[in-house]
């Protein structure tokens, strides 16, 4: 049989149709990946710009790299310590954030 022909004359479906694309994404790893940058923008939401653009680039949140507090600081104008003191008021703020437990889960699996 060839991959182009149809099971039946009244059907339009060919059995290439019915055959998986591996190359196209997981549709429940997208749904996983969409559910996790949701809950990322709402645990950052409460943040200020300054510091929820220094998590970004520490932890390479849509981002290609990660940045050292240096390399940060060097970009601002700040200092690697002024840096690392946003980055730890930043962490505190979002430490109680109800979504937590739920990145917990998620980063441990």
């Amino acid at each position: 049989y060839s991959l182009d022909s149809t099971f039946s004359e009244d059907t339009k479906v060919s059995r290439m149709d019915l055959l998986e694309d591996e190359s196209a994404p997981n549709a429940e790893n997208l749904i996983t990946l969409k559910r996790l940058k949701d809950n990322i923008n709402d645990i950052l939401s409460p943040l200020t710009s300054r510091e929820e653009t220094i998590l970004k680039m520490r932890y390479g949140i849509d981002q290609n790299m990660t940045y050292t507090l240096k390399e940060i600081g060097d970009m601002y104008g700040l200092t690697r310590e002024r840096v690392r003191q946003i980055q730890n008021s930043a962490h505190d703020k979002i430490a109680e954030h109800e979504d937590n437990e739920y990145l917990k889960n998620f980063l441990l699996t």
